[in-house]
């Protein structure tokens, strides 16, 4: 005779529900994977020229194997490094909506609990600090310019080092030139607060031969009257006052231009219509502005007055620069300059230097360009700011390059595969022994 188990509503209920879930899942998963793969025919590229916002075509952005196996945690920390401040805080409100919208809809269904929400809320907050904080102090892969043309060098003019006294304290001049050399600087202006200390140290681990490895090179960055400025040219001289402004040494004006006189570069952000003198000596002092800065302040101003800043540098016949201003947080390059200099790789790091400043002395606003990595330029818009989050991952996702494509479908399938299993073993664990079904007898 046949026994058949006697089906609760209970049980049968338990049964469908990781059903349901595991449905939900692949539904994800679906979405998700699509999205990954069709924005590869929308066709864009990750690095833009900062002033025409043109894709470049004699640059490619390159990747270590370890970077493409972590593609998805690397190209997201690599489009949070990129916001400014205000699209930092549009993100952060939207995973908040985000979450409370969750918690609503999951009340709504199942119940809820002021602890339990208490739990959600707790658990959205330290999400954030470990993505933040992971991203901005945690070693990871880097990704890096690569120049197609062998006589193109890539520079930062505004980097630190631990002798600022703002600086990370595990940033020591060969960890500045190893971030560098992982971002594809083949050079970097190390412009410590009112200190040579960091600058003389890196210049001791040049290579002989520019070429051969990231060349580190003197700077200062210090008020200048109004404004802060980096000034390269420059020399164990010059001498600060109390309030921090600096001052050029007395030189002989018979001294030639590039030695007499050091060049300043406008930071950003700053004021541009309080500027320092811009004579000396009958000399020029002002030689550029930076168009592109890794600060978020910074990346913010920039957006907001990327055509005042070109403007200003097309009137005073000013280069344009990029400057990381890396204190030793984040892994992230936003911008490079780029400078045409034949033979620059068989020159010495002096001859380097000389050859740089030589250069933007005499080709002025066209001696530099700069590139910058693809990101959501908010401008002034706030529709854009607001919208910041589905922007940032629409321009990951169609900046990957294929390899990072398969990462990314990789991981998507494994997280989903660990949390169908989860899923299933807990539902599991909760039929009671008494309602799971009994072998059938004949």
């Amino acid at each position: 005779m046949l026994q058949h188990p006697t089906q609760s509503p209970r049980r049968h209920g338990q049964n469908r529900l990781p059903l349901v879930r595991i449905s939900k899942r692949l539904t994800i998963l679906a979405v998700a994977g699509l999205a990954v793969l069709g924005t590869a025919f929308v066709g864009s590229t990750p690095i833009l020229n900062a002033e025409s916002g043109v894709s470049v075509t004699d640059a490619s952005l390159i990747h270590s194997a370890a970077y493409t196996m972590l593609a998805p945690f690397c190209t997201i920390l690599d489009a949070l490094t990129l916001l400014s401040l205000h699209q930092h805080m549009a993100v952060l409100a939207t995973v908040f909506l985000l979450v409370i919208a969750w918690r609503v809809i999951r009340a709504s269904s199942r119940g809820t609990s002021l602890l339990r929400e208490i739990g959600a809320f707790v658990a959205t907050l330290a999400a954030i600090v470990i993505v933040y904080g992971g991203g901005a102090v945690l070693p990871r892969p880097m990704a890096g310019i690569m120049m197609h043309d062998a006589n193109k060098v890539v520079i930062d003019f505004h980097s630190h080092t631990n002798a600022s006294w703002d600086g990370a304290n595990w940033f020591t001049p060969e960890r500045n030139r190893a971030w560098h050399d992982a971002a594809g600087f083949d050079v970097a202006y190390i412009s410590d607060h009112k200190s040579l200390v960091g600058a003389k140290a890196g210049i001791a681990g040049n290579p002989a031969r520019a070429g051969d490895a990231t060349v580190l090179l003197p700077a200062l960055e210090a008020r200048d009257q109004y404004e802060h400025i980096v000034a390269i040219g420059i020399d164990s001289t010059f001498a600060f006052d109390p309030k921090g402004d600096w001052h050029d040494p007395k030189r002989d004006t018979a001294v030639a231009v590039s030695a007499s006189v050091p060049m300043l570069i406008l930071t950003i952000p700053g004021n541009l219509t309080k500027l320092p003198d811009n004579e000396l000596q009958g000399f020029a002092r002002l030689y550029a502005v930076e168009l592109s800065d890794g600060a978020p302040k910074g990346i913010g101003m920039i957006q907001r007055t990327r055509a005042n800043i070109i403007a200003f540098a097309d009137t005073l016949n000013l280069a344009v620069v990029a400057g990381s201003d890396n204190h030793g947080w984040g892994r992230t390059a936003v911008g490079w300059s780029i400078m045409q200099l034949p033979g620059w790789r068989d020159m010495n790091p002096a001859q380097l230097d000389s050859a740089i400043q030589r250069d933007i002395r005499i080709r002025r606003r066209h001696a530099v360009q700069v590139y910058i990595r693809d990101t959501p330029d908010a401008g002034s818009s706030m529709f854009a700011t607001v919208f910041t989050a589905p922007l940032v991952i629409w321009r990951v996702l169609v900046d990957l390059d294929w390899a990072e494509r398969i990462s990314w479908l990789g991981w998507i399938v494994l997280i989903a595969s660990i949390a169908t299993m989860l899923s299933s073993r807990a539902a599991r664990e909760t039929i009671p022994p008494t309602a799971r079904r009994k072998p059938v007898k004949v």
